[in-house]
């Protein structure tokens, strides 16, 4: 979350419970995508910082990127769900779901959609985070 995308070059850390998630939902034939506010010039990058954190070992995740800055995520997601069926999306704030959640003057406007988390929206922390200095 914040102002602008994670930089994918850094040295990045991944969740291992999320791994171990994500590998039975593969297992299981589901497709795995990442959706990120960064542009598809940095798909190498994000791509490799997915392997090297243990959240993408074979490298064949799905990846949404923005295909020009000012795109939004949302926009994507829209295009993503018109190829694939989504079953459930997990992201580490409520924007990640919505981007009304941005927007929102009256949080409590939004609490329909409460129901939502853990049924279909999961929040889960971030899944590639830096490194805690040592």
């Amino acid at each position: 979350p914040g102002e602008s995308p994670l930089d994918p070059s850094g040295a990045l850390r991944g969740d291992p419970l999320l791994a171990g998630t994500l590998a039975s939902l593969r297992a299981q034939g589901i497709t795995v995508a990442w959706t990120t506010a960064n542009t598809a010039d940095q798909a190498g990058a994000v791509r490799k910082a997915l392997i090297a954190a243990g959240l993408d070992p074979a490298g064949r995740d799905e990846l949404v990127l923005l295909r020009y800055p000012q795109e939004r995520k949302q926009t994507r997601l829209a295009d993503f769900a018109a190829e694939f069926c989504v079953v459930a999306l997990a992201g580490d704030e409520r924007a990640d779901f919505d981007e009304l959640f941005q927007y929102l003057k009256n949080p409590a406007a939004a609490a329909p959609l409460e129901a939502l988390i853990g049924k279909g929206w999961f929040l889960i922390p971030q899944p590639l985070t830096s490194p805690s200095p040592s």
